[in-house]
């Protein structure tokens, strides 16, 4: 068998070649080789038996003559497939999806099929780009073909990898879209996933770990959707022991190890956007040399809406925070507090010498700002707030600070036990307190 096409869809076959015997129970293909510009697939052999799946259809015709014809019930063939040393590259997939056209990339790729069209498994399923970006072992099962929404699937991956850069030019190249991924995402180097995914596509569970340069993070997630994916929800669990966050965000950011386990549920919707929930405990968390411990975690997440608390009981720290934030288009409001109880600044490493000096007190915030009318206003007020250092000590019953910001005019109002300050005016908040000392 010979043969060769070209389509102006994109479907350039340079050359088909290879040999058949069949059967009324048993066709075998060998040195199958497809050839295209670029790509060549090699299939080693192909067998589809047959011989039990003939379907007798009985009729009679008007005179009551039994007549008996035989067809082949395809979804129940038997098939076995071995795919070996074969380089498919996705420029001569431009067919399919023309943006692939544009693409110089090869996949060099090989596997074993066995089962029926109903009843697949794929088996030793190994691929690799020609550049190492992406590469991949797995095996594939998937029972109640034709009908997808009927269809059980289990993907069992032993491991599946990418670098951030190779993943972010493959999707640029594909949606015709440049990608920027933030540059700390760099740090990762090769990312590897072992795992497995299950379920139907509705209703689909994925189990496993992802190994990076910065550690190793465990996720257990349950995903479910409807009405065609327009209603998605999921819940799930994700760890981590040991995570390296100074490779990830830099030494700049004075962040060390971090071990973690958090619960997360959430669903979105095309009317109603992503909402989120997360709870969970930070057993670690380094920062400037010194590793936080016992930080618990309780947020929700719904649209440009987030509500939250944060409690740290280190024991050189007491810690808590609560606080909401709204960041709509237009207006962005919120409100915190903070309650700090005999904070260790100097074993927390947050300042110099002074090694008894401690801090307690209580911060609150209000905040909201006019994007459009550039109106702004915070009202900061702190109290009982204590700085202890061995037998001297610093208080001040009560703080208030209140800044607005206006097109016209800024003004900002300081009032506490120690003294009273306004200024106001066309100035930087952030360039004030330079502007003061000199």
């Amino acid at each position: 068998l010979n043969f060769k096409c070209t389509e102006k869809g994109g479907l350039n076959v340079v050359d088909l070649k290879g040999r058949l015997v069949a059967d009324t129970a048993q066709a075998k293909v060998s040195d199958f080789v497809l050839k295209m510009p670029s790509s060549e697939i090699r299939l080693d052999s192909v067998v589809a038996n047959y011989d039990e799946t003939w379907i007798k259809n009985v009729t009679r015709d008007a005179s009551g003559k039994e007549k008996v014809k035989e067809s082949l019930d395809w979804k129940n063939v038997l098939l076995e497939i071995s795919l070996d040393n074969s380089v498919v590259a996705l420029r001569d997939l431009k067919f399919v999806l023309p943006r692939l056209g544009e693409l110089s990339d090869k996949v060099e790729l090989s596997t074993h099929f066995k089962g029926t069209f109903g009843n697949m498994h794929l088996y030793n399923l190994v691929f690799n780009c020609d550049d190492g970006g992406a590469w991949g072992r797995m095996s594939v099962d998937l029972a109640g073909l034709p009908d997808i929404n009927e269809t059980y699937a289990y993907v069992g991956i032993k491991e599946l990898g990418t670098t951030m850069p190779m993943l972010s030019d493959m999707i640029a190249k594909i949606s015709g879209k440049p990608v920027k991924m933030p540059k700390q995402l760099n740090g990762l180097g090769k990312v590897k996933y072992r795992g497995s995914v299950s379920g139907y596509l509705t209703d689909l569970v994925a189990y496993g770990e992802v190994l990076s340069d910065i550690g190793l993070v465990n996720r257990d997630m349950h995903l479910e959707s409807a009405d065609e994916f327009k209603n998605v929800r999921y819940n799930g669990e994700v760890g981590a022991n040991n995570l390296n966050l100074a490779k990830l965000l830099g030494d700049k950011s004075q962040l060390g190890q971090t071990s973690f386990k958090l619960n997360s549920s959430g669903e979105w919707s095309k009317k109603n956007g992503f909402t989120c929930w997360v709870k969970g405990d930070v057993s670690k968390l380094a920062f400037k040399g010194y590793e936080y411990k016992d930080i618990h975690i309780d947020g929700n997440l719904k649209g440009q809406e987030f509500d939250g608390q944060i409690d740290l009981n280190d024991e050189n720290a007491d810690v808590d925070f609560s606080g909401s934030f709204n960041y709509s288009k237009a207006m962005r409001t919120g409100a915190f507090s903070v309650n700090v109880s005999n904070m260790q600044l100097h074993k927390l490493n947050l300042v110099k010498g002074y090694e008894d000096l401690s801090l307690s007190g209580n911060v609150s915030l209000d905040f909201r700002g006019d994007l459009e009318s550039n109106n702004n206003r915070a009202d900061v007020y702190v109290n009982n707030l204590t700085l202890n250092n061995g037998e001297k000590q610093l208080r001040i019953n009560d703080i208030e600070i209140v800044s607005v910001v206006t097109p016209k005019r800024d003004s900002l109002v300081l009032s506490s036990d120690l003294m009273s300050v306004k200024v106001s005016g066309d100035y930087e908040i952030t360039k004030l307190p330079r502007s003061l000392k000199k």
